[in-house]
Formats: structure tokens, C-alpha cells, sequence
């Protein structure tokens, strides 16, 4: 019976302890939220530059490593901000994702890649069914269609 009760405070004690160490933690240890990331600004130069790093850093047979290496790359590129780093982590998988998904990307997308950058920098992230940060393939496109400079509609 003894033990019982010695039991119970003590769970009930640690609860108490994990509360407090709970209330404690600051908002900026949280993880950002994907309206955070998606309102951090980034610009096309931050963009190209971080996938740059980060593709001359790549081992092809060790994807752990690359997760890795891409998040640190990020920080480093965003002077450790954490939602900045978020931000460009994101916006350069959803860039990639697209890039590579079953349909790929247009041949007139990819051979305006300023545009393309600049899209990937302001367009509005969001989560698929499985729970990925994607642009939104049709908006997407919309999207760098409209940083197209406009002699390039001529041609």
C-alpha cells in the first residue's frame, strides 16, 4: 500500500516536473509553423546560392549525410534564423520535388531559371496528402510564367 502511494507522488511529481520544464521553454525552441516559413523572406539569389552550396557538398550514395549537410548548409546560409533556415530548406525541396516528380517541369520553366528562382522564392508553400512542403504545380508555373521577361513571350 505503502509503495502505491510512493508511486503515485512520484508520477505525479514528475508530471508536476515535466509541466514546469514544459512552461519553461521558450516559443523559439518550437518548430516554425509552415505560415511562418512561408512568409520568411527569401530571394532568388539566397535560393541559388544555398542549392549551390548544397550541391557541391552532395554524396550521391549517402542520403543521411545529405539531410544532414542540407539543414546545416541552411543555417549556415541564414546566419542560424532558424525560420530563414526553415525557409530555404523548404522552398529548395518543394523546388526539387517538382522538378522531378512524374511530370517534371516544363522545357520553357526550366530554361528561364531566373524565373524559376524567383518563383521558388515567393510562392506559397503548402502540405500534400502525405505531408511533404510542395508548391502547388499549377500555381507554380503561373507563377514563373509572370517573371518571364517579355521579350522571351515573342520568340
Amino acid at each position: 500500500m505503502l509503495a502505491t502511494a510512493r508511486a503515485d507522488s512520484l508520477s505525479a511529481m514528475e508530471t508536476r516536473q515535466v509541466s514546469h520544464i514544459r512552461s519553461r521553454v521558450p516559443m523559439a525552441a518550437r518548430l516554425p509553423r509552415l505560415y511562418e516559413i512561408n512568409d520568411a523572406s527569401v530571394s532568388a539569389a539566397d535560393l541559388r546560392r544555398y542549392m549551390d552550396a548544397c550541391r557541391s557538398k552532395r554524396r550521391l550514395d549517402d542520403p543521411d549525410y545529405n539531410l544532414r549537410m542540407q539543414v546545416a548548409t541552411a543555417s549556415h546560409e541564414a546566419n542560424d534564423d532558424p525560420v530563414l533556415a526553415m525557409a530555404l530548406f523548404h522552398r529548395a525541396r518543394a523546388l526539387s520535388l517538382l522538378a522531378t516528380d512524374n511530370e517534371g517541369l516544363p522545357r520553357w520553366a526550366v530554361d528561364e531559371a531566373d524565373a524559376l528562382f524567383q518563383a521558388a522564392a515567393v510562392e506559397k508553400m503548402s502540405h500534400d496528402v502525405e505531408g511533404e512542403v510542395v508548391f502547388e504545380r499549377e500555381g507554380f508555373l503561373q507563377r514563373v510564367f509572370l517573371f518571364i521577361e517579355p521579350e522571351v513571350w515573342v520568340q
